[in-house]
C-alpha cells in the first residue's frame, strides 16, 4: 500500500510543478518567504483550510497527491499539532499525482 499526503498550490505553479516536482525554498504563496520544507497534510481538506489559514484562498489551486515511499524518512518532520508534514528534500514530480482543482470562484 502506497504511503501518500496532500499538497495544494496554486493552479499558476501548474506547469512548474509537472516539471520540476516540489521544491524546498520555493517562494511562498503570499510571497514573503521560502520555507525550507514542502508542507503537506494526510488530509486534503485540512491541507487547503491551512494553507487558507495563511493566505486567503483567492485563486484557483490544484490539489496534488505525493507518494511518500520514495522519500527518504528523515526528510520528513511531523508537526503533531498541526496535522502537517514538512518535507525537507525535493519531491520529484514522478512521486506527483494532480488531483483535483478548487476554484474559489465557483466555490464562493
Amino acid at each position: 500500500m502506497t504511503d501518500v499526503a496532500f499538497h495544494w498550490a496554486p493552479s499558476s505553479r501548474r506547469k512548474g510543478i509537472a516539471r520540476r516536482g516540489l521544491v524546498p525554498g520555493s517562494l511562498s504563496r503570499n510571497r514573503l518567504w521560502r520555507p525550507p520544507f514542502v508542507c503537506l497534510s494526510r488530509s486534503p481538506a485540512y491541507a487547503l483550510g491551512s494553507s487558507a489559514a495563511q493566505t486567503p484562498v483567492e485563486e484557483p489551486m490544484d490539489l496534488w497527491e505525493v507518494d511518500l515511499d520514495g522519500l527518504p524518512y528523515e526528510s520528513l518532520e511531523v508537526v503533531a499539532w498541526h496535522d502537517e508534514l514538512r518535507v525537507y528534500v525535493h519531491v520529484p514530480k514522478a512521486a506527483l499525482t494532480l488531483l483535483a482543482t478548487h476554484d474559489p470562484e465557483v466555490h464562493a
